[in-house]
C-alpha cells in the first residue's frame, strides 16, 4: 500500500512535492522507514533552492534537519535524533529546477526520528525553504543566498501505525560532573587543537556570562541596544526568554561536555554540529571551526560557535537554525523578534559582540 502526501509551498504554487512509502505498519524488527520524495517545478520559470532543511539535503548517514512534525495519537511528539549543523553555503548546497523538471530522493525517517510509543502517528512535513524564482548565475548563487525568499513548505498529514517500538537511541554517557568545560576526545590530538578547544571553551563561558549579565535584572524601559540589535524590539516575555536561554547556555558550557574532532558528518563547509537529543552535549567541531578565532569580542568565532551549538540541545535552550550570518540575523531581529529569540546564530553574534 502506498501512502501519498501532497506538499505545498505556502504563498507559492510553483513547488510541488510528493511523498510515498510502501510501509505503513512498523514493529521492533523493522530496520528502516523509507519514503520516496519527489520535488517538481510546476512553475513557468526556473527555481533555485538551497537544499538545507529540505529532504534534498544529504541524509546518507543521518538527517540534518528536523523537517517533519510527527505526533502520536496521545499528542506526544516523536523524538528528533538527527543532527543540526552550523555551516557555510557552498555551490553543491543549491539545486536549480527548470520548468517541468523533477528530482526524487529516498529518505529513511529512522535516521532522524525515534517513535517511542505504540499506536498511530501523524506525519507532516513542516520546513522553511530558501528559494529564488527565476535565473541565478552559478557564480553568484552563494552571494545571492541572503536575498533568497524563505517560504514555508507544509503538507497534509499521513498516518502510520507502530505495533511495537524499536530500542531507544543510546547517547554517550555524561562525563564526570566534577569537571568543567569541554573535554576534547582523543581524535582532537592534532597540533594545537586541544589548546584551542580549551581556550574557546573558557572564552565561551565568559562571553555567555557577559551576555547574561547584560540583560539580567533589566527591563524594557532601560537602554538595551545590543539586545535590540540581535533580538529585536524589547518585550518583557521575550526578554525573559533570552535571559533564561543565556543562563542555560552558560550552565551547559560550565559543565563538562565532550568535543569530537572527527564527526562523520563534518565537511569543509561546516563549523560544527550536534545531536540535539544528546544529553551528554557532545559538540562535533569541523573544518570551519579551525578557521575562526578562539578569542572573544570578535564576530564569527570559536566561542560563539560553542554558544550556538550548546543552545541547540533540547534540555538547554532548544534553539533552531532559522537563518545564518550577521546580516540575516540583524534583519530577522528587526522583522521577526519572535523568531530571532529562537535562532542559534542570533545568540552567537549577540555574545560575539560583547554587549556592555
Amino acid at each position: 500500500m502506498l501512502l501519498g502526501l501532497l506538499l505545498c509551498a505556502l504563498a507559492s504554487a510553483n513547488l510541488r512535492v510528493t511523498l510515498e512509502s510502501s510501509v505503513f505498519h512498523f514493529d521492533s524488527h523493522t530496520n528502516s522507514f523509507p519514503v520516496t520524495i519527489t520535488v517538481a517545478n510546476d512553475y513557468e520559470t526556473p527555481i533555485t533552492l538551497c537544499k538545507w532543511d529540505t529532504p534534498l539535503d544529504d541524509a546518507t548517514n543521518v538527517l540534518r534537519s528536523d523537517m517533519f512534525y510527527i505526533t502520536h495519537a496521545s499528542g506526544a511528539k516523536a523524538v528528533y535524533t538527527g543532527i543540526i549543523m552550523h555551516r557555510r553555503p557552498v555551490l553543491s548546497d543549491f539545486l536549480t529546477l527548470n520548468p517541468g523538471q523533477a528530482t526524487a530522493v529516498v529518505l529513511d525517517l529512522f535516521k532522524g526520528y525515534y517513535f517511542p510509543a505504540v499506536g498511530e502517528y501523524k506525519i507532516e512535513l513542516a520546513t522553511v525553504v530558501k528559494m529564488h524564482e527565476g535565473e541565478v548565475e552559478e557564480e553568484s548563487i552563494i552571494e545571492s543566498y541572503n536575498a533568497f525568499d524563505a517560504k514555508f513548505v507544509g503538507s497534509n498529514p499521513i498516518r502510520v501505525d507502530f505495533v511495537s517500538t524499536r530500542a531507544a537511541p543510546v547517547w554517550g554517557a555524561p562525563l564526570q560532573s566534577n569537571l568543567t568545560g569541554p573535554s576534547p576526545r582523543t581524535n582532537c590530538n592534532s597540533g594545537t587543537w586541544v589548546s584551542q578547544i580549551n581556550t574557546a571553551g573558557s572564552n565561551a563561558v565568559t562571553a555567555s556570562r557577559q551576555g547574561y549579565n547584560y540583560v539580567n535584572g533589566k527591563t524594557c524601559t532601560g537602554a538595551l541596544t545590543s539586545y535590540v540589535t540581535w533580538f529585536g524590539t524589547c518585550d518583557s516575555t521575550r526578554l525573559n526568554t533570552v535571559r533564561n536561554n543565556l543562563l542555560n547556555i552558560n550552565s551547559g558550557l560550565t559543565a563538562n561536555y565532550p568535543v569530537d574532532c572527527a564527526g562523520s558528518s563534518c565537511s569543509s563547509s561546516t563549523y560544527a554540529y550536534v545531536f540535539p537529543a544528546d544529553t551528554a552535549h557532545t559538540v562535533y567541531v569541523c573544518a570551519v571551526f579551525w578557521r575562526v578565532t578562539s578569542n572573544n569580542c570578535v564576530m564569527d568565532s570559536q566561542p560563539g560557535t560553542l554558544i550556538h551549538e550548546m543552545g541547540h540541545f533540547n534540555n538547554v535552550a532548544r534553539l533552531a537554525d532559522v537563518t545564518y550570518g550577521q546580516v540575516n540575523c540583524r534583519n530577522l531581529a528587526a522583522s521577526n523578534p519572535n523568531s530571532a529569540i529562537t535562532n542559534a546564530d542570533n545568540y552567537c553574534f549577540y555574545t560575539d559582540s560583547c554587549p556592555r
